[in-house]
C-alpha cells in the first residue's frame, strides 16, 4: 500500500510540477484576459454579478470558479486536477496491470500535449477528464456512490457526462446489479445544489445549464458555419431571432433545439452526411473553432495501444466489463462530438477511456496466459 501511494503521490508532483514550469515558459498573450474564456459576455458577467442570480446559460463549473477564486484560483484548480489524473491514471493501471501497468498510466498524461495545450485556460475540460477518471477508477472498485458523485463533478463542466451516470445505472439494472443505482444518487448529490440555484435564477427547472439546443444549433444549423460543415443548413432568419431584446437563455436554447430538430426531420440524410464529416474531423483537420485539431501523435499512439488493449480485454471473459467500459468512454465522447462540434479539446475526454485500454494491454502483456485479475 506504501509503495502505491509513493507511486501516487510522485506522479501527481510531477505531473503539477512539469505543468507549472509549462505555465512559468508559456507564451501569456491570453494569459488572465477573456481570450481564455468560453464567452465574454456569459462567463465575466456570470462571475462577476450574484452567484444565485447568474443566468444559467452556461455550464456552471467555470463560472463558479471564477466567482469564488478568480482566473489565477482557476489555474491552480485545473493544475490540481492534473495531478487527480495521474492518481487515477494509476489507479486505474495497477488494477489491470500491476505497479508497472500503474506507472505507465501514471505518466501517460504527461505524454500528450493537447493536455497541456488547454488546462491553463478557463475551460472546464481539465476538470472534466480528471473527475471522468475517478469514477472510472471508482467503477472498477464496486465504488457506485463516487462514480456517481465524479461523473456529476464532470457534468458540471461537461453536462453531456450526465448520460454516462445514466447509462452506468441503466446496464447495472440490466445486469441485475442494482447497488450500480447509487451511481445516480452520488451524480444527483452533487448536481442537486445548482439545479436548485437555477431554479431561483430563471425561475425554471434547469439541471445544470440550457446550452443544449444551443451547441445543436451551432455545430449544425448556425449561418457563420457552413463552409466548415460543407453543407448548407442556414436558415437566414435565426440569428435575427435569436437576437431579439428580452429573449431569456431558456428561450434561446428552446428555439435552437426546435430548429434542429425540425431540420433533422427534413434533412435526415444531409444531416447523416455533416455527421459523417465531423466524425473524421474529431480526429484529423481543422475543429469547428477554428483550432488546429488534427490528433497529436501521442495521443494517436496512446489511442492505437488502448484499442489493442481493448481487444485483448474482450476476448477475455473476466475483463469484459473493463474492456466494454473504456470502449464507451472513448466512443461516447466521440458521438458527442460528432453531434455538436468535433472540437480539438473535446477530444481530450477520451484520455480516461485510453487509460482503461493501457491497463488492459498491461495486464494483457504481465500475465499472458489469462491469469490477470477479475
Amino acid at each position: 500500500m506504501k509503495r502505491h501511494l509513493g507511486v501516487v503521490g510522485a506522479g501527481a508532483v510531477a505531473c503539477v510540477a512539469c505543468g507549472a514550469a509549462y505555465l512559468a515558459g508559456w507564451d501569456g498573450a491570453y494569459r488572465g484576459t477573456v481570450g481564455f474564456l468560453y464567452d465574454e459576455s456569459d462567463y465575466l458577467l456570470a462571475a462577476a454579478g450574484s452567484w444565485w442570480h447568474a443566468s444559467p446559460f452556461r455550464p456552471p463549473l467555470v463560472w463558479t470558479l471564477l466567482h469564488f477564486v478568480g482566473y489565477p484560483g482557476v489555474v491552480v484548480f485545473n493544475l490540481l486536477c492534473v495531478g487527480v489524473l495521474a492518481g487515477a491514471g494509476y489507479w486505474i493501471g495497477q488494477k489491470r496491470g500491476g505497479l508497472v501497468g500503474g506507472v505507465v498510466c501514471t505518466a501517460a498524461p504527461l505524454a500528450v500535449p493537447e493536455l497541456w495545450r488547454w488546462w491553463p485556460r478557463a475551460m472546464p475540460e481539465t476538470t472534466a477528464l480528471a473527475a471522468v477518471a475517478v469514477a472510472a477508477a471508482a467503477l472498477l472498485s464496486r465504488r457506485y456512490w463516487l462514480t456517481g458523485a465524479a461523473l456529476g463533478v464532470a457534468a458540471l463542466g461537461r453536462p453531456e457526462v450526465l448520460g454516462l451516470a445514466a447509462i452506468i445505472g441503466t446496464a447495472g439494472l440490466w445486469r441485475g446489479q442494482r447497488r450500480r443505482l447509487l451511481a445516480w444518487a452520488g451524480c444527483a448529490v452533487v448536481v442537486a445544489p445548482f439545479t436548485v440555484r437555477n431554479a431561483v435564477a430563471a425561475r425554471a427547472v434547469v439541471p445544470i445549464c440550457c446550452t443544449g439546443g444551443m451547441n445543436l444549433w451551432a455545430g449544425n444549423l448556425e449561418p457563420t458555419r457552413p463552409s466548415r460543415a460543407r453543407l448548407q443548413f442556414v436558415r437566414h432568419n435565426e440569428y435575427a431571432e435569436l437576437t431579439q431584446p428580452g429573449l431569456t437563455a431558456i428561450q434561446k436554447d428552446t428555439l435552437c433545439r426546435r430548429w434542429f430538430l425540425s431540420e433533422l426531420q427534413r434533412r435526415p440524410g444531409d444531416v447523416a452526411v455533416l455527421w459523417a464529416y465531423k466524425a473524421l474531423h474529431f480526429w484529423w483537420g481543422a475543429d469547428f473553432s477554428g483550432h488546429e485539431a488534427t490528433i497529436d501523435p501521442a495521443m494517436a499512439g496512446l489511442l492505437a495501444l488502448a484499442v489493442a488493449g481493448i481487444a485483448a480485454g474482450l476476448a477475455r471473459r473476466e475483463m469484459r466489463g473493463t474492456a466494454a467500459l473504456a470502449l464507451l468512454l472513448i466512443v461516447y465522447f466521440w458521438a458527442a462530438g460528432i453531434v455538436v462540434f468535433p472540437m480539438a479539446r473535446l477530444r481530450l475526454m477520451i484520455l480516461p477511456g485510453v487509460l482503461l485500454g493501457l491497463g488492459l494491454l498491461g495486464d494483457r502483456l504481465c500475465h499472458p496466459a489469462g491469469t490477470g485479475r477479475a
